[in-house]
């Protein structure tokens, strides 16, 4: 069993925790430039620093305690836990959803820039990006989105707010179509199809194009509006119909299909 703890803020720091109980198979802590965790080996003293993940669920009171302690040790004094409120998780789920596709979108576009110069392009790993793509954005990620927007209108919003969602959600359905053609297209030239180098760059450009501008109008237009107009109930609804859903990638634990790419993710940002 491993538990990732995201912990509350001490002196303006962040603490994770990547508990491994004896006996039990760990696995690997993501970690990003000064973002890490510490791995207890046992119950060894945590390493304090920015946590990029937190786990969905109670991680069970032997581990706040664990916690508590380790903070202590390290910074000599008792944990404060600093509260957080469901908007502002369900907030910072999105934001960091779109930062981790932003990361994403720009390994992928250099590997377009690869194909595009005959200098080379690793096909496997572009296809690993869209099985991702289409599996954890446009399943869970979108979706959650959507039922916002869902009661955002229930709520009763300005005729430019109910255009831009309407836009949105135009969006999300035909960035699950051009996703879906992209992983088709690179799945078949791993197992030997031939597709001619400029139609793959073009329609995998286009798609990153496309969610790029997508993500910012986002940012900067109903998400502003969201977090004035719903309330701990909206909020609550949209979190818990979407807790069970865990990221393969930047979620607790990395999934096996996706070691190569997150193995790629991490060396990008380091």
């Amino acid at each position: 069993m491993t538990v990732v703890l995201h912990g509350p803020g001490i002196e303006g720091h962040d603490i994770g925790i990547v508990a491994a109980v004896r006996g039990h198979e760990t696995v690997r802590p993501r970690w990003r430039g000064d973002a890490f965790a510490g791995m207890l080996a046992g119950w060894q003293t945590a390493v304090p620093g920015r946590v990029i993940f937190s786990p969905d669920g109670d991680p069970g009171r032997q581990i706040l305690n664990l916690w508590a302690y380790n903070a202590r040790q390290v910074y000599g004094q008792p944990a404060r836990w600093r509260k957080e409120s469901i908007m502002s998780t369900v907030m910072n789920e999105l934001h960091q959803d779109h930062q981790n596709i932003r990361e994403i979108l720009r390994l992928l576009s250099r590997e377009l820039d690869e194909v595009s110069d005959a200098s080379g392009g690793d096909f496997e790993l572009m296809r690993d990006i869209m099985i991702y793509m289409t599996r954890y954005p446009d399943h869970t990620h979108h979706p959650k989105e959507d039922l916002m927007f869902k009661r955002m209108r229930e709520r009763g919003i300005a005729p430019e707010t109910e255009a831009t969602i309407a836009k949105l959600l135009r969006e999300h359905a035909a960035l699950a179509e051009k996703g879906s053609i992209f992983r088709d297209m690179l799945i078949g030239v791993v197992d030997g199809a031939l597709v001619e180098r400029d139609t793959l760059v073009a329609t995998g450009r286009d798609y990153t194009e496309f969610l790029g501008y997508h993500a910012r109008l986002e940012d900067e237009t109903v998400f502003l509006v969201a977090q004035k107009l719903l309330d701990d109930a909206d909020w609550t609804v949209v979190r818990q119909a979407f807790e069970a859903q865990v990221d393969p990638i930047f979620g607790p634990a990395v999934d096996h299909e996706f070691e190569n790419l997150y193995d790629h993710i991490r060396d990008s940002s380091s």
